[in-house]
């Protein structure tokens, strides 16, 4: 063995050195390792990269031991960090050398070797063979080894000193020549890993793993009582494992064979011993096949109970046969062979289930039927005794067909045995029916009692065998008339039972109402309450006219007149209701209270009433307690009364009030009382102005209350020119809203006419800065008429050109004055300006274009021209008016704020052009164009135009006559304009009505009437109302 192993070189072994050359060019050679190199020479391996050729053998030791190969720069993937840490915990503690001076001390490596290769180390034991190894001089020698006593190491006595030497190299050093192939193919490098305590880090780079390993180490150590480790070895397991598959493949057929032989003897004893069994278990099956053929002669009905008592044992035998027959296949695929089929246990059973049926159907009709004729006759129910008679007998009769097929004489005899006793017994049914009614009654008993001439009644004494033996069938149509009757007459009681018992748990679902301290009836209780009404009045109405309702008509009686008294209630109730929570808020003003004392009043009376009902409602709980307080009714139909009072005095009360401020009639009565009843501060009036003035958004009060400007929604202020004094009204919003609406045409006026003065007297761009928008655009087109008209008279047609020309200087002033920073009202004020100025623009270019040269060209006559002239209605009065074509319309001074305007066409000319023509001839206009095209609009800028006041009111199909009255009461009254949108989806019937009252109002315009009689009241009527309805282009309008 010395003459195998190779000298050690001093110092490291390289790669390029010849002796590391040589080995690995030899074991490369070996056709045992071509799978480990072609393993590593490919990318799809552990290490991820693949190495050349020279190095296969090398690498593919690192994969066994599961580390680097000593020499080259290689690092370990994680999976062999772990399995070194694994290996590294192994401890060769167990023995040592022997320490006698002189002894032999062997090299680390070459025992590390042996302990690789599975080589015992170990003297103790007879078979032991000690190894041969190398010592530190390279002799071969055989080691003596001591046994360390571990109890001497826990009793603390001194730690015995190593004798091992220490490798002091960092690479690994090949080990000696292998004795066998296999130990040849599991060659590796080896590697003293771990250091000694006392000694320096000989390779850094296992440094940590080296503390961890050592730390796992010595906590294994120290629970053998060490307490410092010396010294530790590594093992690969793959080296051992190639070595056992080598000893396993050689030793394999031999066993394979004696398994093979030995499995071979133990199936031919088993398939014996089944077969056995099997022949067993088929003569049982044999035996319960003969079994069951002895009940063909079973004829005898008195053996009716040992007959069923052996059928149910049979059955039990043959359902356990049946369970085993399927364990026997089981095992017979288990051994490869075909399942028997067992067709006499199959037989067995098929032929037994007949006969099951028919003595189960001979002991339940000798039970049923001693039940039926010698029970309580009256605890019978007759449905179903007369379905269960009717089934058995049906059974008896298919069985006895079964068995007559078979010839089975006996069997045939018990069938038809238990049939005729069922078609016996099936002419007492009708008895039964007509005895066991549960509708019979006592006085249905008495009657019975006559019929059959002795006293009968419900008692247990009762059977149907003792009625039948006194004759009782004898008066069976007597009997069914009277059980008849009993059956109307009962289910007229329990519809009763069940209407009553319906109602029971039906209860008011009252909720609390806000902060009245009181409740109101909610939820979905109405009208369930409802719906279950309507059916039981139907119910007890068809009942009532029964002639079986005789017996019950008081309760009949009493239960209608409770059913109608609470449905009306109930109607009362929801009318009253529903009434009340409109009134309660309203009365709850003291300003309203103050200026309707007497339906104050009679609410009042109302609301404590109501507040009484609903608390009578809470406490009773149940619906039916509830509604049978006496006076109940009376009370309800005198609220809902005295509230019909209250609302027509209300009605009445803010019909006064629109009459007064026509352009309440405009608002909703909710939104009407709110402003009247915030009397007493009229700054709270201010959330509503612009529902009454489009243009207001609020008032400006100061401290004495005294109005002194109005402001729009864009926040422009106007002052206005005589300040409104509220108090001066004494309470009556409808009075100083009254005086806002004069002093507001009066204040635009007069802005419009100051303006006029000043616009001669500043330039342009800083005149429009000092002005309401409003004004700014009236007074810039009264201008524009004047300079064209001007233009016209003194030249002509160059005229035109000249104003074009000023015109276009002007435009650049404002686009350059829109450059700046502005103020945001002014710039609102310039983006209306603009669109007018633009289009004013627009048109004189037009007419210089089409060589108008005089005032009367029809060119010039068909524009929007304004003029200041005498007012004909108001002598020595000057006022603004406009005029297209023949038409001569007043400008209406109603403040608009400053609000942006549409930009004109062409066809938006013409819209103003027609409907100018109409309104100057006393007619309304609907102007027609598809949906989206701007119809409203044009309306509306057409308004603004002329400064009117224009309300669009949206149609809809449940718009009814009365409500169309209430508006055009306030368009007559108030002066304004009506826009109707989508006027076409009104209900044909309610057009006819609406434009008769449309032709009213302009007969009234007509024959210059300064009041009206319009739908029965007295109508003030200013001339300028009108009525415009655009409609979609094929829809059609009245």
């Amino acid at each position: 063995m010395a003459d195998a192993s190779p000298v050690r070189p001093e110092g490291p072994l390289k790669k390029e050195d010849p002796e590391a050359v040589a080995l690995t060019h030899a074991a490369a050679a070996k056709p045992e390792l071509h799978r480990y190199v072609e393993v590593l020479t490919s990318l799809d391996t552990v290490r991820g990269c693949a190495v050349n050729p020279d190095r296969g053998f090398l690498q593919a030791l690192q994969n066994a031991v599961g580390w680097t190969i000593g020499g080259f720069d290689t690092r370990p993937v994680p999976e062999a960090m772990e399995q070194k840490k694994v290996d590294r915990l192994q401890i060769l503690l167990s023995y040592r050398q022997d320490e006698t001076t002189g002894a032999p001390r062997v090299r680390m490596y070459d025992y590390l070797c042996d302990i690789l290769f599975g080589i015992p180390m170990t003297p103790v034991g007879p078979e032991v063979v000690m190894p041969d190894f190398q010592d530190l001089d390279g002799h071969i020698v055989k080691a003596k080894w001591i046994e360390a006593n571990f109890n001497d190491f826990r009793a603390g006595k001194p730690r015995p000193a190593p004798v091992f030497a220490a490798n002091r190299y960092p690479y690994q050093l090949p080990t000696r020549s292998a004795d066998t192939e296999v130990q040849a193919v599991a060659q590796h490098w080896l590697l003293w890993y771990l250091h000694f305590p006392w000694e320096e880090v000989a390779d850094f780079s296992d440094d940590q793993i080296d503390k961890d390993v050592r730390r796992e180490v010595e906590l294994v150590a120290k629970s053998y009582g060490f307490d410092r480790v010396d010294y530790v070895w590594y093992r690969n397991p793959a080296a051992s494992a190639i070595v056992d598959t080598a000893v396993w493949v050689q030793s394999i057929d031999a066993k394979m064979l004696k398994n093979e032989q030995s499995l071979r003897a133990e199936r031919d004893a088993i398939e014996k011993k089944f077969k056995e069994d099997r022949q067993s278990f088929e003569d049982e099956i044999t035996g319960y096949l003969n079994m069951v053929n002895k009940f063909k002669e079973a004829g005898d009905l008195k053996k009716m109970d040992d007959n069923l008592e052996h059928i149910l044992a049979l059955k039990e035998h043959l359902e356990h046969a049946r369970y085993k027959a399927e364990k026997v296949r089981e095992k017979e695929v288990l051994l490869g062979w075909d399942p028997s089929d067992f067709e006499k246990l199959t037989e067995a059973i098929d032929r037994l289930q007949p006969y099951d049926d028919l003595w189960e159907l001979v002991y339940r009709w000798s039970s049923e039927e001693k039940k039926w004729m010698r029970g309580p006759l009256f605890s019978l129910e007759p449905e179903a005794v007369d379905a269960l008679a009717n089934s058995l007998a049906k059974r008896a009769m298919k069985l006895q067909g079964f068995f007559e097929s078979q010839n089975l004489q006996a069997p045939v005899f018990v069938a038809k045995k238990i049939k005729k006793d069922a078609d016996a017994f099936k002419q007492h049914l009708p008895l039964i029916h007509a005895l066991c009614n549960p509708g019979l009654r006592p006085r249905h008993w008495e009657e019975i009692s006559e019929v059959v001439h002795f006293q009968m009644e419900r008692d247990a004494a009762f059977t149907l065998s003792r009625v039948v033996d006194m004759d009782v069938g004898n008066h069976l149509t007597a009997l069914q008339e009277i059980s008849d009757s009993a059956s109307r007459e009962y289910g007229l009681e329990k519809t009763l039972e069940s209407i009553y018992e319906q109602w029971q748990p039906v209860a008011f679902e009252l909720k609390p109402w806000k902060d009245t301290e009181t409740y109101i009836v909610a939820g979905t209780t109405v009208d369930e309450m409802q719906s279950l009404m309507d059916d039981h009045i139907i119910k007890v109405q068809t009942m009532k006219g029964s002639p079986y309702a005789k017996a019950f008509m008081e309760k009949i009686t009493s239960l209608e007149s409770w059913l109608l008294q609470t449905q009306e209630i109930m109607d009362i109730w929801m009318k009253v209701q529903g009434v009340w929570l409109y009134l309660e808020p309203i009365f709850s003003s003291e300003d309203i209270v103050k200026q309707m004392p007497t339906e104050a009043t009679i609410f009042k009376q109302v609301d404590m009433d109501w507040r009484a009902t609903m608390a009578a409602a809470l406490e009773a709980g149940k619906a039916m307690e509830a509604t049978k307080e006496e006076g109940l009714l009376e009370m309800s139909q005198k609220c809902n009364a005295n509230l019909e009072v209250v609302q027509k005095g209300l009605n009445d009360y803010l019909e006064m009030k629109r009459l007064a401020f026509p352009r309440f009639f405009f608002l909703s009565n909710d939104n009407l009382l709110e402003i009247l009843s915030e009397t007493k501060d009229p700054t709270r009036v201010n959330p509503h102005m612009k529902k009454a003035f489009e243009g207001i958004q609020s008032l400006e009060f100061q401290p004495d209350q005294r109005i002194t400007a109005m402001i729009s929604s864009e926040k422009e202020v106007v002052p206005v020119k005589n300040p409104v004094d509220p108090y001066a009204a004494r309470g009556n919003v409808e009075l100083w809203l009254v005086e806002v609406e004069a002093a507001m045409l009066e204040t635009i006026r007069h802005v419009c006419l100051a303006s006029e003065k000043d616009y001669q007297e500043r330039k342009f761009t800083d005149w429009l800065k000092q002005w309401p928008g409003q004004a700014v655009i009236a007074i810039f087109c009264l201008f524009w008429t004047r300079e064209v008209e001007a233009g016209l008279k003194n030249n002509g047609n160059d005229g035109v050109l000249q104003v074009a020309d000023k015109l276009k200087l002007t435009l650049t002033d404002i686009i350059d004055l829109v450059r700046n920073d502005i103020p945001p009202l002014t710039r609102c004020t310039l983006e209306a300006l603009i669109v007018i100025f633009v289009h004013n623009k627009d048109t004189v270019e037009e007419l210089g274009a089409m060589g108008t040269s005089a005032v009367d060209d029809f060119d010039w006559l068909v524009q929007l021209r304004y003029y200041i002239e005498e007012n004909p209605e108001k002598p020595h009065q000057q006022d603004l008016f406009v005029r297209i074509t023949n038409s001569f319309l007043g400008y209406a001074y109603e403040y608009l704020g400053n609000s942006s305007r549409l930009i004109v066409t062409p066809l938006t000319d013409r819209c103003y052009r027609t409907c100018c023509g109409a309104l100057h001839l006393l007619y309304g206009a609907a102007p027609e164009g598809p949906a989206g095209t701007g119809k409203t609009e044009t309306v509306k800028d057409l308004a603004k135009a002329l400064a009117r006041f224009c309300v669009v009111f949206n149609c809809s199909d449940e718009l009814d006559y009365l409500a169309m009255a209430k508006f055009f009461k306030g368009l007559a009254a108030s002066g304004g304009w009506a826009c109707f949108d989508e006027f076409n989806r009104i209900d044909a019937e309610v057009l006819s009505v609406i434009a008769q009252q449309i032709l009213c109002i302009q007969n009234a315009i007509r024959e210059k009437k300064t009041h009206f009689e319009f739908e029965g009241t007295e109508l003030p009527i200013i001339w300028t109302c009108n009525c415009l309805g655009p409609q979609v282009l094929g829809t059609g309008i009245c």
